[in-house]
Order: structure tokens, then sequence, then C-alpha cells
């Protein structure tokens, strides 16, 4: 009966709130992406001269770091910033949160039947990504990656473009910056995912 009674003290509660009130302790609660990250993990199929890899991080103060490499070990890495602004970060990072990449994968229907000719359709085919690039997104303080060439519906497609789009800006100005400790750490297994947000020291190297 305790249990019960609490629980319905806090219901009439919260249905008491202002609705401009709840719905900012609803956005509090909601999952937050507060770094948006992607890199190019190796190098791809292009004629020569071959363009450098690329890194970029974005981060919620509207801060982008992008980092350029010209070799695969990454031990030549060039940086520089420039500013989107926190409001538009937030743009950004709203799009992924209320999208549906966090969502769990669908689970698979039936296997179709064979059609007249006997043949059964087993995949579908799609460019190759030969660069490995990998997108990431640091949400509630935990990290998650995925190839940029996984399968994205329309909606998930814009979220992430967002992020491309603003990077892409004619309007930014890029000034050097401090290389990170592993700017292209999301193209390692194994690499902690913050060391693309830490300035290298003396004893760091990528």
């Amino acid at each position: 009966m305790r249990a019960v009674t609490m629980l319905a003290g806090i219901a009439f509660v919260t249905s008491a709130l202002p609705a401009s009130q709840a719905n900012a302790t609803s956005q509090e609660l909601a999952p937050r992406t507060t770094v948006i990250a992607w890199a190019e993990c190796n190098y791809g199929l292009e004629s020569l001269p071959t363009p450098p890899l690329v890194a970029l991080v974005m981060t919620s103060d509207g801060i982008v770091i992008g980092t350029r490499a010209t070799s695969s070990a990454f031990d030549d890495a060039r940086a520089e910033s420039a500013v989107i602004g926190p409001k538009r970060f937030r743009a950004i990072a709203d799009g992924i949160d209320h999208s549906t990449l966090f969502d769990p994968p669908p689970t698979p229907g039936p296997r179709p039947s064979p059609g007249p000719g006997g043949l059964i359709p087993i995949g579908r085919a799609h460019t190759t990504d030969t660069r490995n690039a990998r997108f990431a997104v640091r949400r509630d303080g935990e990290w998650t990656d995925w190839s940029v060439q996984r399968e994205y519906t329309k909606a998930e497609k814009a979220a992430i473009q967002a992020a491309y789009d603003a990077v892409s800006d004619p309007k930014l100005v890029w000034r050097p910056a401090a290389p990170r400790a592993n700017a292209f750490a999301i193209c390692r297994y194994d690499a902690p995912r913050d060391a693309m947000l830490i300035p290298a020291s003396a004893s760091t190297s990528n």
C-alpha cells in the first residue's frame, strides 16, 4: 500500500506541472548527443596523387576540429578548427537524437519464395566505401560508431547529412589548431574514442 501511495503521489505531482515545464523535464531526460565525429580510415582506389585522409570532430560548444593525414599511420596529422556555433550543433545533434539511428535493427522477415525463374533475391547492390569511413557520436557519455555505408532510411541520411553540410559551409573560417591525441581513433577497434577530443602532447603519438 505504501508503495502504491507513493507512486500515486508522484503521478499527481507530474500531472500538475505546467506543460512547458513538463516538456523541459522530458527534454532533460532524453538522450543527448554531445560529440559528432567521422573519419576516413584507409586509402581508397583513387588515382594519384592520393588525397589525404580526413577526420572531423564537432563538439557541443560549436567547435569543429578537422585533421588531415597523408600517412596511413596518421603520424603527420595537421589540424585546423572552425566555429559552427552551439546553436547549429544542437540542431544537428537533436536531429540525430530524434532519428532511428539508435533503434535496434529490425527482425529479418521471412525469406522470399523463388520467382517464376527459380531465382531468389539475396541482397542489394550499393556503392563501396573504399576509404572505410566511420561515423560516431557520443550520446549520454557512451560512444556509438558505424560504417558510413550501412543502410540508412531517408530521415537517417538527412540527420547525418546535416553534419556534413555544416563543415562544408564555404563561410567557415578555418585556422590552425593543435593536433588531437588520436584524431582517427574510430578507425581502431581498441582505441579510446575520447582521444579524438584531447590535444596531443609531447608524449602522445597518433
